[in-house]
């Protein structure tokens, strides 16, 4: 049986002035996630519980609060939340924030092109490339290609480094207009990475580091995969729950984006979904995506309210799903890591629980707030 504690710009290119890698605004720091009182409200976590103790996978952490607040945790065997984990595309998440953090800063902004930052980068009209913004980048629009699992190309070869991989990318060339294909891989991030690198003269890592981890407090989150000189911006950060969890409050609550819903904005609205992961969970389901996030949907044509009602995700290959509710106001965490490559089910475990415990934790939730 698990341990249970519930608690409570401009658009015409990259900005001339050298930027400070220190946020303006500085965001605050989130505080450290601290249990409330259970036995009250005990009746309202039961279904909740319930679900988690039925879950195939032996070792999870279910958490789940909102701006202010943890409002519940739940342990399943053994997960100790202040240990690291790989978290995969929950780095997506991570990523898509930073970069969107560097937009809001006038560091960076949603059109430019990688041609302001790279001088191998065509201006030629006639070729496609020309044509990419960081809009695309975020989006997974941009028309390049690569499999995450079968061949995601340089983003998992730790000898290159990140400005030497992007440029690989462009290399190799589109499968796609931009705009006009979404594919899931890593290639984008990869882009968006280096471009943020030239922006800020300072490498990915400590990007992320600087912008992100320290205004949030976070102290157990770094890009380190496949090496810290080619970081997988799309996957290869390691985290633990009681730091990603920091990030989620911070998200949720604006104090790191002070514009949340330009951040979950649709960049896939008229895009043709070719490399979209299969999930059995979610089957049927029209799920598009915003700067790192998933727009989950669960109509089979995505709709103008799953737009304007956002709950934006994350999951990871191990089973690490993130999601914050705009429209119910909280954020919830399936942390876990389970390698099921072979054992698919295993492996969509955390996406499949999140959609088991989201219309629980809604009804948790409302009858929580009528009870203050």
């Amino acid at each position: 049986m698990g341990t249970p504690t519930a608690s409570g710009a401009d658009p015409d290119g990259p900005s001339d002035d050298t930027p400070s890698p220190d946020p303006e605004p500085a965001p605050q720091p989130s505080p450290e996630p601290a249990p409330l009182e259970a036995a009250e409200n005990e009746d309202l976590f039961a279904p909740i519980i319930a679900a988690i103790e039925a879950s195939p996978v032996e070792n999870l952490l279910v958490v789940f609060g909102d701006e202010d607040e943890r409002l519940f945790a739940y342990e399943k065997g053994h997960f100790p939340e202040q240990e690291t984990y790989l978290t995969a595309s929950a780095a997506k998440l991570l990523s898509g924030a930073t970069f969107f953090r560097l937009i809001e800063d006038g560091v960076m902004r949603l059109d430019d092109r990688p041609s302001a930052y790279f001088d191998y980068w065509t201006t030629d009209p006639a070729d496609p490339r020309s044509e990419i913004t960081l809009a695309h980048l975020l989006g997974f629009v941009s028309g390049f290609h690569s499999n995450p699992l079968l061949s995601p190309g340089c983003a998992n070869n730790p000898l290159m480094t990140l400005q030497e991989c992007a440029q690989k990318y462009y290399e190799d060339g589109l499968n796609g207009d931009p705009g006009g294909v979404f594919d899931y891989g890593p290639s984008h991030f990869q882009i968006a990475a280096a471009m943020a690198e030239q922006a800020m003269g300072l490498p990915y890592t400590e990007i992320f580091e600087t912008v992100t981890a320290a205004a949030i407090g976070m102290t157990d989150t770094e890009f380190k995969s496949p090496s810290r000189q080619n970081p997988k911006a799309a996957g290869g950060a390691t985290s633990s729950p009681v730091d990603y969890e920091k990030f989620l409050q911070a998200l949720l609550s604006e104090r790191f984006l002070p514009n949340l819903s330009a951040f979950a904005e649709d960049r896939t609205p008229n895009a043709r979904f070719r490399g979209r992961p299969k999930v059995k969970s979610i089957e049927g389901s029209d799920w598009h995506y915003s700067s790192g996030a998933w727009l989950e949907c669960d109509a089979p044509r995505f709709t103008k309210a799953c737009a304007e009602e956002a709950v934006i995700s994350s999951p990871g290959a191990f089973g690490w799903t993130p999601w914050i509710d705009l429209a119910h106001g909280y954020y919830g965490m399936v942390a876990m890591e389970e390698f099921g490559v072979f054992e698919q089910e295993i492996g969509e475990e955390g996406v499949r629980l999140e959609q088991e415990l989201q219309p629980l934790i809604e009804r948790a939730l409302e009858e929580l707030r009528a009870r203050r």
